[in-house]
């Protein structure tokens, strides 16, 4: 997920790696400094492959709020697309044939839309937290059990 402090302005991402019942494996955040949304969106999708990959996860179900993102990467590539170059990567990812995309609601993602938050707030590029912060107990339970919550 990302998230954009002015349009465009400060930009981070985020997003959490979960098991099939919904529970932490591994979360990450960074700051991409002056940026749009779609950026830090796509670069959320391309940090979640790397490190699930990384990690030896073969399987994987990619989630993604940003129904504009989830599109570029179903459509066939644009050389002159603004971020070809992420597009392509992300693209060349799944062709390893380990990895399906899916739509979901913000509010269904809380986790990670906590995480693009504190990204945008971040100074440093990527964060990868093992654990997950205190305060997301919360939100792990209502993302994992399906619960969302009205935007504020």
């Amino acid at each position: 997920m990302g998230v954009p402090l002015g349009i465009p302005g400060g930009a981070g991402f985020g997003g959490v790696l979960r098991d099939s019942s919904g529970a932490w494996i591994r979360g990450f955040y960074g700051n991409i400094g002056f940026s749009e949304i779609l950026q830090a969106e796509l670069l959320a999708i391309l940090h979640g492959l790397h490190i699930a990959w990384r990690e030896g996860y073969r399987f994987i179900r990619c989630s993604t709020d940003s129904q504009f993102a989830l599109n570029l990467i179903c459509k066939p590539d644009s050389p002159f697309h603004k971020y070809a170059s992420i597009l392509s990567e992300i693209k060349g990812w799944s062709l390893r044939d380990w990895v399906s995309f899916h739509h979901i609601h913000r509010e269904g993602n809380q986790v990670a839309d906590f995480l693009a938050k504190k990204g945008a707030l971040a100074s440093d590029r990527l964060t990868e937290l093992v654990s997950p912060l205190q305060e997301l107990a919360t939100s792990l339970l209502a993302d994992a059990l399906g619960i969302a919550f009205p935007r504020m």
